[in-house]
């Protein structure tokens, strides 16, 4: 009997598994009450092939899962209270991190405030993708980011829109060191333009082959 109220493949039902131990390493409860809380999550999902849920690791999972989305766990103690117990408390044209975007002029902007245009996504064929970095990419550009190379470089170049939402940039903030981690590269900030903010992940060369 499927222990879980989704649909599974191999993949997606290991990756459950490691959220259950993670979930039970983390705050000490049973694995009966793991399972229950992922089944309440993602009842009647599917997860067959690659699916969004790898963007994120098993330990984003297992905090989002057993505190919930809306109780911020991902941020600072004091923001955190403040976001919790006042909706709305922040501007929607300020952002977590000044470096991330600087909030375009009434001129500039086309487009409500946390309204997504989906960005786009120049596949370069130097990137050594995997499951999670391509899951990882899709989202980016879910958010509204467009993701291209430097000129004959192997490079992630992000250009990061203006106008959203403080929860939209954490995100975005959190799959950009998701997609560093996984090339094994930092993010590097490059510059800021009136329709966004420009970074940079460069994973190491490869040393040449004789």
């Amino acid at each position: 009997m499927n222990k879980w109220t989704f649909e599974t493949d191999a993949e997606s039902d290991d990756f459950c598994e490691k959220i259950v131990a993670e979930m039970k390493s983390r705050f000490g409860i049973s694995e009966q009450e793991a399972i229950a809380r992922i089944n309440a999550q993602w009842e009647g999902s599917q997860f067959v092939g690659c699916d969004l849920i790898y963007h994120e690791t098993e330990e984003y999972w297992a905090n989002t899962i057993y505190y919930g989305h809306d109780s911020y766990w991902w941020i600072e103690d004091d923001k955190r209270r403040v976001m919790q117990e006042t909706p709305g408390a922040y501007s929607k044209t300020e952002t977590p991190n000044k470096d991330i975007s600087q909030p375009a002029s009434p001129q500039q902007r086309k487009t409500p405030v946390g309204v997504l245009t989906p960005g786009e996504i120049t596949y370069n064929k130097k990137w050594k993708l995997t499951r999670r970095s391509r899951a990882i990419l899709t989202r980016l550009a879910q958010l509204g980011v467009n993701v291209f190379s430097s000129l004959n470089a192997a490079n992630y170049v992000l250009m990061v829109p203006n106008d959203l939402f403080p929860s939209q940039y954490d995100e975005i903030e959190r799959l950009m060191a998701s997609l560093g981690k996984e090339v094994r590269a930092s993010v590097d900030y490059i510059d800021s333009h009136p329709h966004g903010s420009k970074f940079r992940i460069s994973p190491p060369e490869e040393p040449d082959q004789y």
